[in-house]
């Protein structure tokens, strides 16, 4: 689907209507994809399941176009294909069954996270999160585990195993999650019970490469050496040593022995595709999407679409 972007952004025809329809094409698979080829903010998503929930998405607003287009005795063949690419996604029994299961098991992991308190918020920095008592947030997870463990019985198959799974690692770590913190009087305190610290070391990654290399590089340097941070800051880990490192037999020279075609070699396969994108903002590429279909629906004209679209550093470049 995304090889068809390049024939898709620049049209051969002069038909102004054509050249847009074509355009929102590209633009559409472009939003559809980019959550597989862009490293995630947080909280981090899960590429193909964001991936489902766009296709559903952008499958509406292309039918809203084929309905339009066949009022007005229009035939445009790219959105005809382009809906029977969407139609055979979502109607593949397959791929509706695994989508239907990982969004629900998403939703229980979401639900852990949101008794955990889990989240990028610092506690000195705006957190609307209060001091929480150990035995309260304890009594909250195993609410939260019951929800869980009915809603997999309900389920069956692959989603009680995944209940099970979810629910029993959560309980087997509930002593080292909920302990109680006492003063020197031995009055339990309240305390802030969050990921704060994992946040704290990856804004003090921030803040020392943009002493380094200034403000505008700061992003690119976080993708580059991101990963290796947190292969560095795991290694004193227990669980992440013996289950990830275990094969490494000196890591130092692992590291090193990676040679220049390597490196070529994994960047085409990271990025078969280079190319800029036709908007970088992924909540305005949804807008202007929407904005496409909104115009031709109500019968105004396209070419405020195509100023909005160009403003949006639309023009791509090979």
């Amino acid at each position: 689907m995304k090889a068809d972007i390049e024939t898709m952004v620049r049209p051969d025809s002069e038909n102004v209507l054509v050249i847009a329809e074509l355009k929102w094409i590209a633009l559409a698979i472009e939003h559809l994809l980019i959550s597989r080829d862009r490293s995630s903010n947080y909280p981090f998503v899960l590429p193909y399941l964001e991936i489902m929930n766009r296709v559903l998405e952008v499958k509406n607003m292309n039918r809203r176009i084929l309905e339009w287009n066949a009022s007005y005795n229009l035939d445009i063949f790219e959105i005809v294909e382009f809906s029977n690419k969407l139609d055979a996604i979502t109607g593949n029994a397959n791929v509706n069954t695994k989508y239907t299961n990982i969004k629900e098991i998403w939703g229980w992991f979401e639900m852990v996270r949101t008794t955990l308190r889990v989240g990028r918020h610092l506690s000195q920095n705006g957190c609307e999160t209060a001091p929480t008592n150990a035995q309260k947030m304890k009594e909250d997870m195993v609410a939260t585990l019951a929800d869980i463990d009915n809603a997999g019985k309900t389920h069956g198959g692959e989603l009680l195993r995944a209940a099970r799974q979810i629910t029993k690692n959560c309980r087997q770590h509930a002593d080292e999650l909920f302990v109680e913190v006492k003063d020197h009087f031995g009055n339990v305190v309240e305390i802030m019970r969050d990921d704060n610290i994992e946040e704290r070391g990856h804004r003090w990654s921030r803040m020392h490469i943009r002493r380094r290399t200034g403000r505008t590089r700061t992003t690119n340097e976080m993708a580059h050496y991101g990963a290796l941070t947190a292969i560095f800051s795991n290694m004193e880990n227990e669980t992440y040593a013996k289950e990830v490192l275990s094969d490494v037999k000196d890591f130092i020279r692992e590291i090193q022995d990676i040679t220049p075609e390597e490196i070529r070699r994994s960047r085409d396969l990271i990025r078969p595709y280079m190319r800029k994108e036709m908007v970088f903002s992924d909540a305005k590429r949804m807008e202007i999407l929407e904005d496409f279909v909104d115009l031709l629906e109500v019968g105004c004209s396209v070419e405020g679409w195509f100023f909005k679209l160009n403003f949006s550093n639309a023009i791509m470049t090979p």
